[in-house]
């Protein structure tokens, strides 16, 4: 089917005037929609590379059991996931460098 008889298929079936209204009220809709998005993700990367949580990283590379101390800390902002998460890696990680060493 060429485009010309596909046009004249749907002809007539939404006025005009409609549908860029319609296509106006959903564009604006993705702009909102957008920027909450983009804001939400800022302060999740702003969340994510806090100071506590820089030096939490730090503390994971130089000393992990200070890391691991600062992970679990009551008042830390990581999610159980992410504890959980960032124990089992400290964990794997000392284990492989003690089979390394012995």
């Amino acid at each position: 089917m060429s485009k010309t008889n596909k046009r004249n298929k749907h002809h007539g079936l939404i006025e005009r005037d409609r549908l860029s209204d319609r296509n106006r009220r959903l564009y604006d809709e993705l702009e909102r929609s957008d920027a909450e998005l983009s804001g939400k993700d800022m302060a999740v990367l702003k969340d994510t590379f806090s100071r506590e949580r820089i030096l939490t990283y730090l503390a994971f590379i130089f000393c992990p059991p200070v890391g691991i101390y600062r992970l679990w800390y009551r008042f830390s902002t990581f999610t159980m996931a992410e504890r959980y998460l960032w124990t089992f890696m400290i964990a794997a990680a000392m284990a492989k460098l003690i089979t390394i060493l012995v």
